[in-house]
């Protein structure tokens, strides 16, 4: 058996093109407050994993930096809304906005990240933000997702344990939004100049290391999307038949251990071919 790097996650989106509670800061933030990370990973992965980094990269990524995690603490999160101005009558039912409107929003849902929803909406649940689930297969949430048709939506993707030019990607309001992956809406004037930056940076590790530090910590202030968690992959293989796999890192989701690598050179990295009989 092979375990591999945390190179998939499974996140959730607000669509700030849509306006509203969706736009405000503290509103994000305080769902981030209200879910339960750390126990997502314990009820749904059996602790095979980690809780998602607001700052994007998993934590066994070499460019990781600690920034602000926003741990689970559901007073602080009814505390802050309470600021924003979304009320609560008698503790039931959904918050509202200072135009009475209540927040209610529908969830697209990728069919393959379903099993966090209800975790996620019970979590919402408790703080007075009511999710109305819409389920889709793969295609129809991409298909969605790209032409900006959601509020509020979880699906998953990999390749995190690539080149963290990978943030630019996701983050930059240089770039393309409708990237079904794209933070729609979101911009930081700050970050796209850093994204840039670190792009003419690969002859100077510390400077592009320190840009890119400064880059998560901006996501994580401003949580344009939140990560919920990075499972831990495992493949299963028979030693019989042959005993030499190994993940090659940022091959697809969660990394292929299916290469041809080990059959060239013999080798879990480089390039030297094996000698020939």
């Amino acid at each position: 058996m092979l375990e591999g790097p945390l190179d998939l996650t499974v996140t959730l989106y607000w669509n700030q093109e849509k306006g509203g509670a969706l736009t405000d800061l503290r509103f994000r933030r305080a769902c981030a407050l209200a879910i339960d990370r750390a126990d997502i990973v314990e009820r749904l992965l059996g602790g095979q994993g980690e809780p998602g980094n607001p700052g994007f990269l998993p934590p066994d990524h070499p460019f990781h930096v600690d920034v602000e995690q926003y741990p689970f603490d559901r007073e602080a999160a009814n505390r802050l809304l309470d600021e924003a101005g979304y009320r609560r009558t008698g503790g039931e039912g959904p918050r509202r906005d200072r135009e009475g409107r209540p927040l209610r929003f529908p969830l697209l849902v990728n069919a393959d990240a379903s099993a966090v929803v209800d975790l996620v909406a019970a979590n919402l649940d408790a703080v007075g933000v009511e999710l109305d689930v819409e389920s889709a297969d793969f295609g129809a949430a991409v298909a969605t997702m790209t032409g900006g048709g959601y509020e509020m939506a979880i699906t998953l993707y990999g390749n995190l344990s690539g080149d963290p030019n990978y943030m630019r990607t996701l983050y930059s309001s240089r770039t393309d939004q409708t990237f079904f992956h794209s933070a729609r809406g979101y911009s930081n004037k700050e970050f796209d100049r850093l994204a840039d930056e670190q792009l003419v940076k690969f002859d100077d590790a510390d400077e592009r290391r320190r840009i890119l530090a400064r880059m998560q910590e901006i996501v994580a202030k401003d949580l344009p999307f939140l990560h919920l968690y990075y499972p831990t992959p495992f493949l299963v293989f028979r030693k019989a038949a042959f005993d030499q796999w190994s993940y090659t890192p940022n091959a697809g989701f969660y990394g292929s251990p299916l290469n041809k690598r080990v059959l060239v050179t013999g080798l879990d990295q480089g390039v030297e071919i094996r000698p020939s009989k």
